[in-house]
C-alpha cells in the first residue's frame, strides 16, 4: 500500500436533493480544493441526493476525468437512482463507488457541506 493509501481522505456531504449544476459547481469547487489542499483522495457523500440531472451528468463526468488518475474520488451513499446513472453512464470508471468507507479508516470531521 502506498504511504498515501495511509492518510484520511478529505470529505465533501452534499446537501442538495437534486444534483443540478448549481450543486455541481460547488461540489466540484470543493473537491478541487480539498486536492489542492494536499488531500491524495476524497471521499463524496451523496446520501442526501435522490435524484441527477442530465447536464449535472455531464459535469459529474468532467470531474471523474479531471481527478481519474488513480481514482481519487471516492463517491458513497448513492441512492438505486445515481447507482443506476453511475453504471449507465460509465461514471464508475472514472470514480470509486463504494456503499461501505469505513475500510478508508476516516471519520468525516472535516467535512465541508455543499
Amino acid at each position: 500500500m502506498a504511504p498515501e493509501e495511509n492518510d484520511p481522505p478529505g470529505w465533501v456531504f452534499v446537501a442538495a436533493r437534486v444534483l443540478d449544476t448549481h450543486a455541481m459547481a460547488q461540489l466540484a469547487s470543493s473537491v478541487d480544493r480539498l486536492r489542492a489542499s494536499g488531500r491524495d483522495r476524497v471521499v463524496v457523500d451523496l446520501s442526501g441526493v435522490v435524484d441527477i440531472d442530465t447536464r449535472a451528468v455531464v459535469l459529474l463526468s468532467e470531474l471523474g476525468e479531471h481527478h481519474a488518475r488513480p481514482r481519487r474520488v471516492i463517491l458513497t451513499g448513492l441512492s438505486e437512482r445515481l447507482k443506476f446513472v453511475v453504471r449507465s453512464t460509465m461514471l464508475d470508471a472514472f470514480f470509486d463507488v463504494r456503499d461501505d468507507v469505513s475500510a478508508l479508516g476516516s471519520e468525516p470531521p472535516d467535512a465541508e457541506k455543499k
